[in-house]
């Protein structure tokens, strides 16, 4: 066997862990998706009472508190700030990566990118981002850090061995 076919393999495993690990969340996360958007009705009643001619009304206020929670959010223009936190790290340090990265933030437009994570992980308990590096342009070595936003949670699987969030 291949050191690339072992590798996959073992990556096909940790994945097939993953899926079943967090199955129970992710079917619950589609239920609550598909509550906030208005199916309401159990499969079976609403079949039932379509066939009957009977009407099948949804009055959907779940988006009112959703918008409630994520509105808090964004009043609260979420972003990430540097401090000293020991002896070794002094203020002016501190200050110099706290520009850092508010500079990167404000490039990639970051605080929207939370605001959207928070949004889904309170319509589902699923919000995800990611912070990863790229190349400034097609002729340079020298790369730029993002943050970037994930539209789908369901596309995100955990580490179910990881030991810290």
């Amino acid at each position: 066997m291949s050191k690339h076919s072992e590798l996959h393999t073992k990556a096909l495993e940790r994945h097939s862990e993953a899926v079943d690990y967090d199955r129970a969340n992710r079917e619950e996360a589609a239920d609550d998706l598909a509550f906030i958007i208005g199916e309401q009705w159990p499969t079976a009643v609403k079949a039932a009472r379509e066939a009957e001619g009977r009407p099948v009304i949804t009055v959907n206020r779940l988006p009112q508190f959703l918008r409630q929670v994520t509105g808090d959010i964004r009043r609260s223009n979420p972003s990430l700030s540097i401090i000293a936190g020991d002896n070794q790290a002094t203020e002016e340090t501190a200050e110099i990566v706290d520009g850092l990265v508010r500079q990167i933030q404000y490039s990639c437009d970051a605080p929207s990118i939370y605001e959207r994570a928070a949004e889904q992980a309170a319509a589902c308990a699923m919000g995800w981002f990611r912070i990863l590096t790229d190349y400034e342009s097609d002729d340079s070595l020298d790369q730029v850090i993002k943050v970037e936003s994930i539209a789908n949670p369901f596309a995100v699987y955990v580490d179910p061995q990881a030991k810290n969030p």
